[in-house]
């Protein structure tokens, strides 16, 4: 049986972490899942930032070449030897090398190379510098004009210029002051104004993402919570940015979905419907939600109506025609790529909403894409939320 992260990640801390350590399966054919590479080099060199970006790593094994795609990074320092040792420990994509005959892998020169290598890479005033070269001349105002008071005998202090009816007449030359931002449109209407949109504006299109910024750690579900809880403790976890559609400040661990005031009448609702007719619940519903455009709902699943597989967000609310006991609610199916519910059945069915669906993103230059299915500690909380296939956080 092979090791597991945990159990490799001990030996490595009680017996060399200041060197390059292989985690691999205990069978022939040797499949190797990581390795352990310290961040002070044979010749006392810092190389965190080399390790911090790099992609993937190349390195002999029993005399052959292996390149080794990075899934994941984790940083740890531990004492070893009355010193403190820093490594990091990257899991990547699982590969099988050729082994010797007692299924030990042997690096015989402790030599790894990291791509990308950008340590020695100049960007001011060479190759990668964007803005060699260029020439931007000054800009001229569209509505500022230029006075010409230092051409009158007496200076500035003279009442009126000679071009007074050039400016009057709005010919005079216009002076070289960039306009401030707040005389434009599209600022003024981005910032303060704003542009009300919705997703129908744009022939259906859902309009951009939006949400908060925070710092957080992500680990792939094979990270056990016990080393993710080492790595908060021992505050060697590194944390970067990520965005989050909560509406509160920070992603938490979710709720369960919350009851409403609406049911469904006719519970089989075929995968091509968009609009649901629901009545009120009979009863004391004082304590039960409304339902409100842009909340997100969802309904149990089958017969016992215990499960919830599919959100649906409300895009509409207006009144049944010929009953005004009745609200039709037009909605969007498979919120966020969930998949469709299981409706099949003619019983009446509860509509429940979620209070605070979370869906989180990683931030990439100018480009966001919703995170991998593992676990994601947040910086100021601690909290260890968990992250399905759609980038949701869920609770399990």
């Amino acid at each position: 049986m092979s090791l597991t992260s945990t159990e490799f990640l001990t030996i490595v801390d009680q017996t060399q972490p200041d060197s390059v350590n292989i985690w691999y399966s205990d069978t022939d054919p040797l499949t190797v899942f990581g390795f352990t590479i310290p961040v002070v080099d044979q010749n006392g060199n810092d190389s965190t930032q080399l390790l911090l970006s790099a992609q993937q790593i190349n390195m002999t094994i029993n005399g052959y070449n292996y390149t080794f795609v990075i899934q994941s990074r984790i940083s740890k320092t531990v004492t070893f030897g009355g010193n403190n040792v820093t490594y990091y420990f990257f899991e990547i994509t699982p590969i099988v090398i050729d082994s010797l005959a007692d299924n030990t892998p042997i690096i015989l020169s402790q030599i790894v190379i990291a791509v990308p290598d950008i340590t020695n890479t100049t960007f001011f005033g060479g190759d990668y510098d964007a803005l060699l070269n260029n020439v931007q001349d000054n800009r001229q105002s569209t509505n500022i004009m230029v006075a010409d008071r230092y051409k009158i005998k007496g200076g500035p202090g003279s009442l009126n210029p000679t071009n007074i009816d050039d400016i009057i007449t709005l010919t005079a030359q216009k002076a070289d002051i960039q306009d401030s931002n707040y005389s434009t449109t599209g600022w003024i209407n981005g910032r303060y104004e704003g542009t009300p949109t919705d997703s129908r504006t744009y022939g259906g299109l859902d309009s951009a993402i939006t949400g908060k910024t925070f710092e957080g750690s992500y680990f792939p579900s094979s990270i056990a919570t016990e080393a993710i809880n080492n790595q908060i403790s021992s505050s060697t976890i590194i944390y970067t940015e990520y965005l989050s559609t909560s509406q509160d400040d920070l992603p938490s661990i979710p709720e369960d979905p919350v009851l409403t005031k609406s049911y469904v009448q006719i519970g089989a609702i075929a995968n091509s419907i968009t609009s649901l007719t629901t009545a009120v619940l009979p009863g004391d519903i004082s304590t039960y939600l409304d339902i409100f455009i842009g909340d997100i709902i969802t309904m149990g699943d089958g017969l016992p109506q215990t499960t919830f597989t599919e959100y649906m967000r409300v895009d509409n609310i207006r009144p049944a025609p010929f009953n005004s006991q009745l609200t039709i609610l037009d909605i969007t199916r498979r919120w966020n790529g969930s998949p469709f519910g299981t409706f099949l059945d003619s019983n009446a069915r509860s509509i429940y909403k979620i209070p605070n669906l979370t869906k989180i993103y990683q931030l990439g230059g100018n480009k966001i894409q919703g995170i991998s299915k593992g676990r994601l500690v947040v910086k100021d909380t601690s909290d260890i939320l968990i992250i399905d296939g759609l980038a949701q956080v869920v609770k399990v």
